[in-house]
């Protein structure tokens, strides 16, 4: 998977840096590029309870609340950081 991204959002708010989980890793098979099941898979595996992705594939999330859409067209912008931003502080 792509980088930029997450070092495009490290760039614009530093401060959620130590949040950052990286990428989730790669599934096989019938799975294979998911990006939902590749996130709930990590999500998974590291026992992690509450979070959100920064994702532009909306459609294999299937409205889930966690999700914070970003535009394929424009990829991340403000918007979405102050959304996690957000999240992150009432947490």
């Amino acid at each position: 998977r792509r980088r930029d991204g997450l070092d495009a959002c490290i760039q614009k708010l530093p401060s959620l840096e130590p949040w950052i989980s990286d990428r989730t890793g790669e599934l096989k098979g019938d799975q294979k590029n998911n990006r939902f099941l590749e996130i709930m898979e990590y999500v998974s595996e590291n026992n992690i309870l509450d979070w959100r992705a920064l994702d532009d594939d909306f459609l294999t999330f299937n409205n889930d609340h966690r999700l914070i859409r970003c535009d394929p067209a424009v990829g991340l912008q403000n918007e979405q950081l102050e959304l996690l931003e957000d999240w992150l502080k009432s947490s």
